[in-house]
């Protein structure tokens, strides 16, 4: 148990990098450079584009996330921010976006990022597809990966709704049996803890 509860860290924004709101308000803003080398497209949703235009400019700049880029996530989380009124759209296009790339772990730091830095409406959103995303980033990712998902997994306990949450837990189970209850030891009561898992 003690080894387990090395693996949570509550008061951890992210296990990718500090995503703090003022870390990223302190970012350049629209269409700036924020990263070296890289010009984010720049959005015109409130001057009168329509969505397949915000669709297409975000997974422009989406396109770029290959790698656990702290700079770029930053950006990416602002943009989400300044287009809140597409929250749907955005959360759409990221969904659309893991579920066909081969390195999906840099896109679940961004929504990490976005729900924890952001929040409304991206939480809600999220939380229709976290365990469609989340299951099957498992399924494909390697043993160290999925030591990295259960730690990004331990830090949605005051995000994500507990039923959502526990849905999720069940889907991983059912890839690898020792993945921990974790609704039940955020939530005490009945605790069954398989330390295997972090074997």
């Amino acid at each position: 148990y003690n080894e387990y509860k090395s693996y949570l860290s509550p008061k951890s924004s992210s296990i990718f990098a500090p995503h703090t709101p003022a870390a990223l308000h302190s970012s350049k803003r629209k269409g700036e450079e924020i990263m070296p080398n890289m010009t984010i497209t720049r959005f015109y949703g409130e001057s009168g584009s329509d969505q397949l235009e915000v669709r297409n400019d975000y997974l422009t700049s989406l396109s770029d996330l290959t790698t656990n880029s702290k700079p770029l996530i930053n950006t990416l989380s602002i943009l989400a921010g300044e287009h809140r009124r597409y929250g749907k759209i955005i959360c759409e296009v990221i969904e659309g976006h893991i579920l066909k790339v081969s390195t999906k772990l840099p896109c679940l730091y961004l929504i990490d990022s976005i729900i924890k830095n952001i929040g409304a409406p991206y939480i809600e959103h999220f939380a229709r597809c976290i365990v469609r995303i989340f299951t099957d980033t498992f399924l494909k990712a390697d043993e160290k990966t999925r030591k990295l998902l259960f730690k990004l997994r331990s830090t949605w306990r005051d995000i994500f709704p507990v039923e959502r949450l526990r849905d999720l837990d069940a889907s991983i189970r059912d890839i690898d049996p020792n993945w921990p209850k974790l609704t039940e030891i955020e939530n005490p009561g009945t605790v069954h803890i398989n330390p295997n898992f972090l074997k």
